[in-house]
């Protein structure tokens, strides 16, 4: 699932905790706000502060509306790293658990997540949702694109609670028909080029045969 997806998903209350996690520059930067404040009247504390609540819901709704944007991809995406680095910890217990190094929860090789086996990618969900609130673990896991980890019940269970449409998300699925025909296209090129090989080794033999049968006739 894609960072603009898995932020189109999420409840506002999980975004709004994902999304106050980032710098400030960098939600002003999705906000388009300038930082330029008008001269307000003056009103009273409580006043001050139902505004500033209200205001504050209608900024996280709007930063969800516009993250949640296939060509703002790379802001989920930004946004997204910014929460999970506040927990450095779950990071670094999944990927030892993976037998993947690292420096502190991260690490340049990831390809490991398309290719890990499905027993290990359950354990290791589990393992992270008995220590961890499970909208972070799987907002992780689902980041990363872990191997069929829409599989894992706990998880597919918490995504179902967020409202996710298996047919509206059928990335995974596809996934595994692309993999799947790549492979068959892989097993036809072997099986022809050993076609081939075995052709050429036949008429290499030709010459060598006729010699033989030539000679043959003569004695």
């Amino acid at each position: 699932m894609k960072p603009y997806q898995l932020i189109e998903l999420m409840p506002d209350e999980i975004f709004k905790n994902v999304f106050e996690d980032s710098p400030r520059k960098l939600r002003m930067a999705i906000l388009g706000v300038s930082g330029a404040k008008k001269k307000k009247k003056r009103k009273s504390l409580r006043t001050r502060l139902a505004s500033k609540e209200e205001e504050q819901k209608k900024l996280v709704s709007a930063a969800k509306k516009k993250l949640s944007e296939e060509d703002l991809d790379r802001f989920s995406e930004e946004v997204i790293r910014n929460h999970l680095a506040k927990t450095p910890e779950m990071l670094s217990d999944f990927l030892d658990f993976m037998e993947v190094r690292h420096q502190n929860g991260y690490t340049e090789d990831m390809n490991f997540t398309k290719s890990a086996p499905f027993p290990r990618v359950k354990e290791a969900a589990e393992m992270l949702l008995s220590k961890y609130p499970p909208e972070k673990v799987v907002l992780y896991l689902c980041y990363i694109e872990l191997n069929k980890i829409i599989q894992v019940v706990p998880v597919r269970e918490v995504l179902l609670s967020w409202g996710w449409d298996p047919d509206r998300y059928p990335e995974e699925e596809e996934q595994e028909q692309q993999e799947q025909k790549e492979d068959e296209k892989g097993n036809e090129a072997i099986t022809s080029d050993k076609s081939e090989q075995a052709h050429a080794i036949e008429e290499n033999d030709l010459p060598s045969k006729a010699n033989d049968l030539g000679q043959n006739q003569d004695s």
